[in-house]
């Protein structure tokens, strides 16, 4: 053999395929093996292959990974239901047809082909003891490859229910067609991705029971899923970032990329997370979500976040329809999208950058950006036609809505900009921007055609809220609230508001609006529909300024609009 040149061994199964052993030669660099008599490939135990070769396993008609199936492979391990894979323009070998497939063959794979109507299902249900992480703080359970390879699922239908998939360092890749057509095959040695063309239907991607995915290391790591529709529920997990005690100051994880054509359901305490750990050095990697529709509920997360000293990485979602909904079952943890920094951390957290055409945040879920640590934290941007924001979560403790929020020890809170048509806050939801430390408090923007505030929670306990601020035992200033509209209504007891409680300077409130309406009180009779800037009591920092450019101005029915000081702080005007 040629130095440039690539053997590949092809292998032709037809048992039952309970385990697999390849007894290939050291210089063989890629196993095809297809499976051909019409049934589904059931394995439930071990999948080995000699020295580094990457293993493509083949089956059209489905492959099943019982709870006890495991890989002891060198390389790049690929399952796949689709007929063949290309080789350039050197042919193809078909799991089809077997016997237009040479038996060996010198160029990399390029591509998978699929020519079913509807094309077979992967279900993987492994959950066998495979080998620590790298820090071997645990012990992976499921299909794992070495570090730093590809582990790539390629249906039809892929279901993980309670099974693992570990490639530390490396690559995971799930999805598939729904019929016809071809998915590119790219990489070179044993990294490997795919390339899923946009004319074709996608299938769906279902993780259920505590299904997990996992690739966070002291570098790299990504994870990418190319579906229909993606369902994750039952605690389950897809995590990369960089790994505890890990990484240094030129580490970088890799990507998280979730995309589909129609809905991301994630529900019961499951999680999409990039996470720099703590102990270690290195950048987080980013989230990407694309989708028609993302419903994140049940105390759901999808975050980008870190613990250590790196930066963490950025949350990007672009969806028609976005809805965050409700808390955990026990009401600790709010359905989230979140870019944060942890409280040992000493890097800045990544930016959080939503755009939708219609986001819906209730009963207590969150969109926010927190840090808790030294670092910087990052700029929550909310780009939508249509932001509702109601309620709060069953108990009253959480309330449903936007936050910026800087959390003890130094550095500033990020901005806070939405840009929308029409901005709903009601029935006790807030949009806040906040210090609760030595840190300056955000900058809050909204640009919006009408905006509307509207009432309290249920028991009266506080209003629905627009406002920036800095808390009780904060030193930091508070930033500044701007608000540009068309219309701006706040009723019933709702508050528009930049207040200081600390030591800190309370932020300036800009109003530019065609037409401000304030009306009313709350329902218990408590609470005026306010506009103000101010400080509370046992505050000693100044209030900042109010100015309101208007061409009408509505207050009336015990609605107040002021600038003051309880505290001993100076009141602006």
């Amino acid at each position: 053999m040629r130095s440039n040149q690539l053997t590949i061994r092809l292998y032709r199964l037809t048992m039952p395929l309970h385990w697999l052993t390849f007894n290939n030669a050291a210089d063989i660099q890629n196993i095809i093996s297809r499976v051909t008599g019409g049934s589904v490939s059931k394995i439930d135990g071990l999948i080995y292959a000699n020295g580094t070769a990457n293993l493509f396993l083949i089956n059209p008609n489905g492959i099943i990974f019982g709870q006890n199936a495991r890989l002891n492979v060198g390389g790049s391990f690929v399952a796949t239901t689709a007929n063949g894979i290309a080789f350039g323009n050197q042919g193809f070998f078909s799991a089809s047809n077997p016997e237009s497939s040479s038996s060996l063959l010198t160029v990399n794979p390029s591509a998978l082909l699929f020519n079913q109507i509807k094309t077979a299902s992967i279900q993987n249900d492994s959950v066998a003891r495979s080998g620590f992480n790298p820090s071997f703080e645990f012990i992976a359970t499921g299909l794992l490859v070495p570090d730093g390879k590809s582990l790539l699922l390629v249906g039809g239908d892929i279901n993980m229910d309670g099974g693992g998939l570990y490639a530390f360092g490396g690559r995971v890749e799930l999805g598939g067609l729904a019929g016809a057509g071809t998915v590119g095959l790219n990489g070179d040695a044993n990294n490997l991705s795919l390339s899923f063309p946009d004319s074709v239907e996608k299938s769906d991607v279902t993780l259920s029971n505590g299904a997990f995915v996992y690739v966070a290391a002291g570098d790299g790591g990504s994870i990418a899923v190319n579906a229909r529709n993606l369902e994750m529920t039952g605690e389950s997990y897809l995590l990369a970032g960089i790994e505890s005690g890990l990484g240094s100051d030129n580490s970088k994880a890799g990507n998280i990329e979730v995309n589909t054509s129609g809905a991301i359901n994630l529900s019961n305490d499951s999680l999409i997370a990039n996470y720099v750990q703590a102990r270690t050095s290195g950048q987080g990697g980013d989230v990407n979500i694309n989708a028609n529709t993302l419903r994140v509920q049940g105390g759901a997360q999808v975050s980008a976040a870190t613990d250590g000293a790196g930066k963490g990485g950025n949350l990007t979602v672009d969806a028609q329809d976005i809805q965050l909904i409700g808390t955990s079952a026990d009401g600790r943890l709010p359905s989230n999208l979140s870019a944060s920094t942890q409280s040992n951390s000493t890097g800045d957290a990544g930016d959080l950058r939503i755009k939708a055409n219609t986001l819906l945040v209730r009963d207590g879920a969150q969109v926010r950006a927190v840090t808790e640590g030294a670092g910087k934290e990052g700029n929550l941007t909310v780009d939508a036609q249509d932001v509702q924001l109601i309620g709060t979560s069953a108990d009253r403790r959480l309330p449903s809505g936007l936050f910026s929020a800087r959390l003890n020890l130094t550095g500033d809170a990020g901005d806070l900009t939405i840009k929308a048509n029409t901005l709903l806050v009601r029935d006790g939801a807030q949009v806040n921007a906040a210090t609760y430390g030595a840190g300056k408090g955000g900058n809050l923007t909204v640009n919006a055609q009408d905006i509307q505030l509207i009432g309290t929670t249920a028991d009266g306990q506080f209003g629905s809220a627009l406002g920036v601020s800095a808390e009780a035992n904060s030193t930091g200033n508070a930033g500044d609230l701007t608000i540009n509209t068309n219309t701006l209504l706040v009723r019933d007891g709702a508050q528009v508001g930049a207040v200081t409680f600390g030591k800190g300077k309370g932020g300036n409130l800009t109003v530019n609006a065609q037409d401000v309406q304030l009306i009313g009180i709350s329902a218990d009779g408590r609470i005026g529909s306010t506009l103000s800037a101010s400080t509370q009591s046992n505050s000693t920092g100044d209030a900042g300024d109010l100015t309101i450019k208007t061409n009408t101005l509505l207050v009336r029915d015990g609605a107040v609009v002021n600038t003051g000081t309880f505290g001993a702080g100076k009141g602006e005007t």
